[in-house]
């Protein structure tokens, strides 16, 4: 087994060392394959460093020999992101979670809003995808694309993002935009949402019915978010080791975070009901409850989207026991272990033989 630093894999990017990445090959000309094995902390220092398997093509057989799970094939002090061999493929659900009004932000204080990134990737990805055992697939500015293996914990990703963003430590001058200030539902005047209009889409439910009055509706960077779940075609990426996905699924969450508004949490009807098919099924079994807390629902009807064919079945997601405010930050997730054990293991162990 050979194994590459994150530092070592961009020096090798580079033609002959220079400074200048080499351009990426196609994967039926590369003579190896690179694997990322995660993000691990090492005895050698503190700071969590990714490491990368390069392999041969003609040794991809012994593989087999290092052990049925991937996550064991790499000893370190500690793993913090799953490997890519633990990445789902074949049925797979897709979620995209997006920062609204980035650039706005990006005009009024580029200082303070690069800051508030950093703080939104460290809250939804290190606090929260990873500790469902999801997949980054996609970053950019604002922008988080993740695959799982199951509805269960794509929207449990997603419900348990939105408050724990509002009780992150976002700065004072953050907070005194409007794009980013706290916003109560309920009341009036300023700092309030009428009638809790901006509740995180609970609002458009076809029954009508109204938020909790007490909601802290926004506090810090605005998100909205999709889920869907689908087939799709899997490859592995040769100048990243990790895993991409091809099909109509990744344009079916993109269209549905373009149609949504500030604050909503959504998903298709599959999903939905997928995650609510998991949790019977955990139940039923015995299966402690979530520590975070329940998802519920609301239906948002059938909606056509812009450059789709079939119109979508929305619903809307959110956590129940999601209420936080600032000064709570970190009790979310504080007391819970970190393991790579989502959804489709559990249903797996809870199903039986």
């Amino acid at each position: 087994m050979v194994l590459l630093s994150s530092a070592t894999l961009e020096q090798l990017a580079r033609p002959g060392g220079g400074s200048a990445p080499a351009p990426a090959p196609a994967s039926r000309d590369v003579a190896h394959l690179l694997l990322h094995m995660g993000l691990h902390v090492t005895k050698a220092g503190p700071d969590p460093v990714a490491l990368y398997m390069a392999e041969s093509r003609e040794l991809l057989p012994r593989l087999a020999l290092l052990g049925p799970q991937p996550s064991d094939w790499v000893r370190s002090s500690e793993q913090l992101e799953p490997a890519v061999l633990d990445a789902p493929m074949g049925e797979v659900t897709l979620a995209a979670v997006t920062v609204v009004g980035l650039p706005t932000l990006m005009a009024w204080d580029k200082a303070v809003t690069e800051e508030a990134l950093a703080t939104f990737r460290r809250v939804a990805v290190t606090d929260c995808l990873w500790r469902v055992g999801g997949h980054l697939v996609e970053e950019g500015q604002g922008r988080l694309l993740a695959a799982f293996g199951h509805p269960y914990d794509a929207i449990r990703w997603v419900t348990t993002c939105e408050p724990a963003l509002k009780a992150a430590d976002w700065s004072t001058a953050l907070l005194e935009h409007e794009l980013a200030e706290e916003v109560a539902a309920g009341g009036s005047g300023p700092g309030s949402a009428e009638g809790g209009e901006a509740a995180s889409g609970r609002h458009m439910a076809d029954d009508g019915a109204d938020p909790d009055p007490s909601r802290l509706v926004f506090r810090g960077l605005r998100i909205k978010a999709a889920v869907d779940c689908g087939s799709v075609r899997s490859d592995l990426q040769p100048s990243t080791g990790r895993m991409t996905y091809r099909g109509g699924l990744g344009g079916a969450v993109q269209r549905i975070i373009a149609h949504i508004t500030t604050g909503q949490v959504v998903c298709t009807s599959r999903a939905w009901h997928g995650y609510t098919a998991a949790a019977e099924l955990l139940a039923s079994t015995g299966s402690p409850p979530p520590p975070e807390g329940d998802v519920a629902a609301a239906p948002l009807g059938v909606r056509s989207l812009r450059g789709a064919r079939d119109k979508v079945e929305l619903w809307s997601v959110w956590l129940e026991a999601g209420d936080l405010d600032g000064s709570e930050a970190g009790s979310l997730f504080g007391s819970q272990e970190l393991v790579f054990r989502g959804g489709a293991q559990l249903l797996s162990e809870a199903a039986g033989p």
